[in-house]
């Protein structure tokens, strides 16, 4: 996989992650322009949603370490706000990739 770009294709990629990132920090959904933007610039899928998964990925951890340097007075709150999004946010993928093996078994 070669995956050379002229220029013009770097600095459009570029401007669509300035754009996206700004877009992203006050609403969400920067990954409705980078990941067409990577696709019309010949990027394979997979490296284009794993690039947006990434990208998502640092802007939740950027947004938690914000909220929980912000939120030092309620730190026991906080603690029993995540737990549970944290117990069930690694739950649910280990399910479905035990669920997948096992039905592949069969």
């Amino acid at each position: 996989m070669d995956l050379t770009f002229s220029l013009e294709i770097i600095l459009m990629l570029a401007a669509v992650a300035a754009l996206a990132g700004f877009i992203d920090a006050i609403a969400g959904g920067g990954g409705l322009l980078t990941i067409p933007a990577m696709l019309l610039a010949n990027i394979p899928p997979v490296l284009t949603l794993g690039t947006n998964k990434l990208q998502a990925a640092s802007g939740a951890l950027a947004a938690s370490i914000t909220m929980i340097k912000r939120a030092s007075s309620n730190r026991s709150v906080l603690k029993w706000l995540l737990l549970p999004r944290l117990s069930v946010q690694s739950w649910v993928p280990l399910r479905c990739r035990c669920h997948h093996l096992i039905c592949s078994k069969n």
